[in-house]
């Protein structure tokens, strides 16, 4: 009997995700942009994704812009908050237990001048709240904390950091990838303004994810060239891979954490697995 456990670093594509795959590539194939008929299909597939998204966030639709992973999400999330902030908001504050993809962007947004500072976690794993707040004040521009560690499957105190965040105007930008499908995402008590998320995580294809942005957060576009997503990414969208991707969290199991720190069975089930994983 095969047993696969490293859903951490991916998970395989579900039947019905699979199913969606085949459907949209035969019968969605038009340019969402188009007014054509084909076109009108395919931006009706890509808005039912889009909603199918939004309802696993607990956002408005709106909110959602599809992107080919989390690391662009994440990439895009620092790249646009660089871009617009103003000159008396120049520091980050990230966790230094990050996924990779975090790190790269603060340390590039580092290396542009911005002045960064990474909090240390606990021996449990855990970053405490109170050394996140210390950091922040009104020279930050964006936090970057993860709900869940990749490694460990460690809860972070996401909520008390946005809270902190809420305070001192700063953007909270959340790595929501381990969390999705195993605990209730809740985007509005975390006071969160970005959370990252990603497909291949939750049965669905690889090269798929979305970031969530909220409504009122200006972004500059890591990728330009079009109007697509509201002006926030550009290129043209793969409806077959949206689709796949939004049919595949809806037989996923929550399973609940036992409090702060703890580890969720299914975010903890590739501890085995030490190295980082995202697409």
């Amino acid at each position: 009997m095969r047993v696969y456990l490293d859903h951490n670093a991916t998970s395989p594509l579900r039947d019905e995700a699979k199913e969606a795959l085949r459907i949209a590539v035969e019968a969605s194939f038009g340019n969402p942009s188009s007014i054509h008929a084909e076109g009108r299909r395919a931006r009706s597939a890509l808005e039912s994704a889009r909603e199918q998204v939004a309802g696993l966030a607990g956002v408005p639709p709106r909110e959602v812009v599809f992107t080919s992973g989390a690391s662009e999400a994440i990439a895009a999330a620092f790249h646009g908050i660089v871009e617009k902030t103003p000159p008396s908001r120049r520091r980050i504050v990230v966790s230094a237990i990050e996924h990779s993809a975090v790190l790269a962007a603060a340390r590039a947004a580092a290396a542009r001048g911005f002045d960064l500072v990474e909090i240390a976690c606990s021996k449990e794993g855990v970053v405490r709240a109170d050394d996140v707040a210390a950091a922040i004040d009104g020279r930050v521009a964006l936090v970057a904390l993860q709900a869940a560690n990749n490694e460990t499957g460690v809860l972070q105190p996401v909520a008390d950091v946005g809270e902190a965040c809420a305070r001192a105007g700063a953007q909270l930008l959340v790595d929501a990838v381990q969390a999705a499908g195993r605990i209730p995402i809740e985007r509005d008590r975390w006071r969160a303004s970005l959370l990252a998320l990603s497909g291949h995580k939750l049965g669905g294809p690889a090269g798929t994810g979305a970031l969530i942005v909220k409504d009122g957060v200006r972004l500059a576009p890591l990728i330009g060239g079009g109007a697509q997503e509201r002006r926030r990414r550009g290129p043209r969208r793969s409806r077959p891979s949206r689709r796949s991707a939004r049919r595949a969290p809806r037989r996923r199991a929550s399973f609940r954490p036992r409090g702060r720190g703890s580890r969720p069975c299914a975010i903890a089930s590739s501890r085995a697995s030490r190295r980082r994983h995202r697409s």
